[in-house]
């Protein structure tokens, strides 16, 4: 042993006496008398009370031996043997044999000492209390054996830096002893030592209150009944590496989360069952950098229940590590707070629960948390979602996260929650198993949903989107929104306000289904679109079986009228464009409410532009298209009408729009309901041929159809006139209606009542009109005559086709039966003064019955 650090004083003559334990023992008794000689009786401390005072120095020293002053071999001896610190991770390590032992009681350390110098056991009954300002060292190889009730307290420092070949150990005399204590100020090192039956069920073998200035390598701690190592609030470690915890009978470690990024993949610390490191609810406070490494056994965060970790400042988990939460435990992350959970490309990182069954733990929440470096990617959150409401992953306020590459599975409730004013940097590549219910999303946020998602054996596959008028749950005016395909449907839940209000654009991919709650809506101010790649479609489309690429819109329940349907409202975008679609169950009511409406699964109101083709619209209660007086239809084509209560109701200045490649199939009503305006048409018009009749309903004001620009009648077209109902042709306006049937008596184009009995509807007049266009020709009129027209006498005034007030008109190789009245009429006066009034009906081949 290097006796070298001995302190105490020379001999008087200044000669080469030794100055061993005996030799200085004498020096002190022979100063003191006899006060001093019963102090040592007692076995207690130099220098009154429970101290060990600054002794002399030698060679310019300051420290003291405690070997030397105040110590002794009163107690007796114990039986101690060489220890072994056999679970060390870099390998074992033993004690050589023991030899000399010294006794100490309760002392406090109040200068530099040094213990093991001459003896390498050294017995501490009532334990040690190093003050501040002080050093106590600890010699390699050296035994300390405290009492059961002995401690070892350092509020100065403590220098216990062992050798693998001359370990340190401190150990209990009768096997237990309360530990090592690292006060708030102090300090020290813990470097191959073995701490064996150290501390309490409630306290630990180690317990570190101080900031950082703790260095912990190389040291096995077993055979404590609780904790290995315990960390206060305020406590941390300097280092902290290659440790074996694993032997006490409570957690290898246990601390604030702060305290724990310390700690190192090199420590064995235990079974991953048996809670080996325990995270105390903490926080990691503003301005503070934590990062948890991987270490091969969970991080358990409040395992006792409703705690867990608060993020102010920075937490960075690293990949492989595990956070395995206790009951309604969470992890939150708030205002500049940020969490960087990125795996990359390795060991997944886990947030899991203390059990794995639903709900087990709360989850992850981020609550205004707007830092760009929050991160989720290759992570699992499993086993989370306690309480209402709850989640495995919670976005609120104006989080923002980047989610990718992750996995959520066996979560209670929603494994996502994303509120109306988070941001997702990304939402990608993630897989959803087993939870309850998948995603739950505000309709301001779905656009952060991507399309590389994966969902498998949960209870509801689906996404919701909570979508409304009211509350922010919209596409905001002046934003662009696109809603990815996640390969599952999103389920539009109704939120306060009934529709969701497409105030900005939306556009919706390829192969998307949307489902929507009970009388839910679109309601589109902005601009709403499907973007279908047609070239990626087969050449020929069933529009009766559509490709899985087509956009659905559907009702939760395969109910007609089970959704209200989509209304654009004056809107003329150029992106209001509606392809490549399946709108189903839709007509339960009008969005918004007007009595100008009529309940259909697509509206288009007053304003509106809407390009509607290649679609298929079935079981809706009311009409598969509603347009609007003064709308801006563009186009309607190769859209399928089946099982609605009717295909379509439009107003007379928008059958222009009706066009090629319509179907109908087992519509109650299969006809096209056409609405005059309260005045004349003024844009010119073109009625096509479609596979059902038109049917002409009164206008809001009078019976009329009235045609002020020019109107066209394609060969093929039957359109059926309510009761009462006529047309008449004016001024500026035209009327052509060329059939091109073989026969007069069997036409294909014809004028008709809706019921088959003459007098039903009034027929076609010509006023003030002399078009060359006006023309009907191989076209069959029936049952007209169910007014007088003005300006004609008698019997004359019930025409099928009449001309007054100097119109000019031509009839031809037409078939007109089952009428009240006459066929034909033209005005005619006999006074000279009116004869601009007199018209013309010119009439050739016409078949009257």
């Amino acid at each position: 042993m290097d006796r070298d650090r001995t302190t105490a004083p020379d001999s008087d003559d200044g000669g080469d006496a030794p100055t061993g334990p005996t030799t200085g023992r004498r020096r002190l008794l022979d100063l003191l008398g006899t006060a001093g000689i019963a102090g040592l009786a007692g076995c207690s401390a130099l220098g009154g009370g429970d101290s060990i005072p600054g002794g002399g120095a030698t060679g310019g020293g300051s420290g003291t031996t405690a070997s030397d002053g105040g110590s002794g071999s009163d107690g007796g001896s114990v039986n101690v043997t060489a220890k072994a610190l056999s679970a060390l991770p870099a390998g074992p390590c033993e004690q050589s044999s023991r030899g000399d032992q010294r006794h100490l009681d309760t002392v406090r350390v109040e200068s530099d000492t040094t213990l093991g110098v001459d003896a390498n056991v050294v017995v501490v009954r009532r334990g040690l209390q190093v003050t501040g300002g002080t050093t106590l060292t600890v010699e390699p190889g050296t035994t300390l054996v405290f009492g059961e009730s002995g401690s070892l307290s350092v509020a100065g420092t403590l220098s216990a830096a062992g050798t693998c070949s001359a370990p340190i150990a401190f150990v209990g005399e009768a096997g237990s002893w309360r530990g090592v204590t690292f006060e708030s100020n102090g300090g020290g090192t813990l470097d191959h030592v073995l701490l064996e039956g150290a501390g309490g069920e409630r306290t630990a073998a180690v317990t570190v209150r101080s900031d950082g200035a703790v260095d912990l390598t190389n040291t096995e701690v077993r055979g404590g009944p609780g904790d290995a190592v315990a960390v206060a609030d305020g406590g941390s470690f300097g280092t902290f590496d290659r440790n074996a915890l694993a032997g006490s009978d409570g957690p290898a470690v246990r601390g604030p989360v702060g305290a724990l990024d310390a700690l190192d993949a090199g420590t064995s610390y235990g079974s991953a069952g048996e809670s080996p490191v325990v995270v105390e609810s903490s926080t990691v406070g503003e301005g503070e950098t934590v990062e948890l490494e991987a270490l091969g056994v969970p991080y358990d965060v409040a395992p006792a229940g409703r705690g867990g970790i608060a993020v102010a400042g920075s937490l960075t988990v690293a990949p492989g590590a595990t956070l395995r939460f206790g009951q309604n435990g969470q992890l939150v992350v708030e205002g500049r707070g940020e969490l960087v959970a990125d795996a990359g490309g390795g060991d997944p990182i886990r947030f899991v629960g203390g059990q794995d069954v639903r709900g087990a733990w709360a989850g992850l929440r981020f609550r205004d948390a707007t830092s760009t470096e929050n991160v989720l990617r290759n992570v699992v959150v499993a086993a989370a979602g306690a309480g209402d409401g709850g989640q495995g992953l919670l976005l609120a306020g104006e989080s923002r996260v980047s989610v990718a590459d992750s996995e959520f599975r066996g979560n209670e409730n929603y494994a996502v929650r994303l509120q109306q004013n988070a941001t997702m940097e990304s939402f990608d590549g993630n897989r959803f198993v087993d939870n309850d219910a998948t995603v739950w999303t505000s309709a301001r946020t779905a656009r952060f949903v991507g399309p590389a998602n994966e969902f498998e054996d949960n209870d509801d596959d689906r996404v919701v989107v909570y979508a409304g008028e009211f509350d922010g749950h919209v596409v905001p005016e002046g934003e662009d929104h696109t809603w990815s395909n996640p390969g599952v449907p999103l389920f539009v839940e109704p939120a306060r306000g009934g529709s969701f209000g497409v105030y900005g654009s939306l556009t919706l991919s390829e192969g998307l289904t949307l489902q929507f709650g009970q009388d839910n809506g679109i309601y589109v101010t902005g601009s709403l679109a499907t973007d279908v790649d047609a070239e990626g479609l087969p050449e020929e489309i069933d529009a009766t079986d559509p490709p899985g690429a087509y956009v659905t819109f559907e009702g939760d329940q395969a109910t007609a009228g089970f959704w209200k349907g989509i209304a654009y409202d004056g809107t003329r975008s150029t992106d209001n464009v509606l392809e490549f679609v399946e709108i189903r169950h839709a007509g339960g009511g009008r969005a918004p409410a007007s009595t100008g409406q009529r309940d259909a699964a697509v509206k288009v109101l007053q304003g509106a532009r809407l390009r509607f083709q290649a679609a298929l619209v079935e079981e809706t209660a009311g009409y598969g298209l509603f347009a609007q007086r003064e709308n801006a239809l563009d186009t309607v084509a190769g859209v399928h009408f089946r099982n609605n209560e009717a295909p379509m109701f439009l107003y007379a200045d928008s059958v222009s729009q009706v066009g090629a490649g319509l179907g109908f199939e087992g519509n109650e009503t299969e006809m096209v309901f056409v609405r005059p305006p309260v005045e004349a048409v003024t844009d010119d018009i073109s009625w096509a041929a479609i596979d059902v009749p038109y049917r002409v309903l009164p206008s809001q004001v009078g019976p009329q159809l009235t045609i002020g620009s020019n109107a066209v009648i394609q060969d093929g077209t039957e359109i059926r006139f309510e009761q009462d109902v006529g047309v008449l042709v004016e001024g500026d306006g035209s009327l052509r209606c060329v059939g091109l049937g073989e026969e007069p008596t069997d036409p294909n184009t014809i004028l008709r009542g809706v019921e088959a009995v003459p007098g039903h509807w009034d027929g076609v007049r010509y006023t003030e009109t002399t078009s060359p266009e006006n023309r009907i020709d191989g076209t069959g009129i029936y049952h007209t005559g169910a007014a007088s027209w003005p300006r004609l006498p008698g019997e004359d005034a019930t025409a099928a086709v009449a001309a007054t007030k100097g119109a000019e008109a031509t009839v031809a190789g037409s078939h007109v039966a089952e009428f009240d009245g006459v066929a034909f009429a033209a005005e005619s006066r006999d006074n000279p003064n009116r004869q601009e009034d007199n018209a013309t009906l010119n009439l050739q081949g016409n078949v009257v019955e």
